[in-house]
This record gives structure tokens, C-alpha cells and sequence, in this order.
């Protein structure tokens, strides 16, 4: 499954209706924001059947703040529309798949 760019339209729907979520909220002039969508891209290509979201907090100011997203890159882990882990900044391959356990 390919990742999918969220909006204040999609978010909530789309979060409460997967098993689990995986939710990046970025910013396209962020260093580590890039390198991250690159071990997202793979991890996307490597387990289809996992849901992975994009929100760039420049646009999606609402969500960013609903979710208090202050630093980027943060990873959100959601299980049917609840967040269940998160984490601040830059993460491996592996440790974004233990995340997501």
C-alpha cells in the first residue's frame, strides 16, 4: 500500500476505520523529515497491509495541534483511532517496526 497524505477532511475517518495506523506528521522543508519518508517508503512497499499516513503540520495546523505536535518528525501509532505510542524525531527501519508491535 502506498503511504497516503492526510487532511483535516480524512484524518479522523481514516484512522478510526484501520486496525492500526502508523501517522508521520512532517514538514516538506524538514532535514530529517525527508530521511525518514525514505525508511517510511520502504517499510510501506515491505508490509502492505500496514497503514501508513502522512500530515504536513504546515497545512494541517488543526491536527498537528489536536494531537500536540510541537517537534517533527513525529511518529503516532494508532489502534482503531486511539493512539497508542509515539515517538519524536528521526527512527530506523527496525525500531519503527518495534513501534508499531
Amino acid at each position: 500500500m502506498a503511504i497516503e497524505f492526510l487532511s483535516d477532511v480524512n484524518f479522523h475517518e481514516i484512522i478510526q476505520n484501520k486496525e492500526i495506523a502508523l501517522i508521520d506528521f512532517y514538514a516538506s522543508w524538514c532535514g530529517h523529515c525527508k530521511m525518514l519518508s525514505v525508511v517510511l517508503e520502504q517499510i510501506a512497499k515491505e508490509n502492505p497491509q500496514l497503514f501508513i499516513g502522512k500530515v504536513n503540520i504546515d497545512f494541517e495546523k488543526r491536527i498537528a495541534k489536536e494531537y500536540d505536535v510541537w517537534t517533527i518528525p513525529t511518529l503516532i501509532v494508532f489502534k482503531k483511532g486511539k493512539e497508542v505510542k509515539r515517538h519524536l524525531g528521526y527512527l530506523a527501519k527496525e525500531r519503527i517496526l518495534e513501534l508499531i508491535k
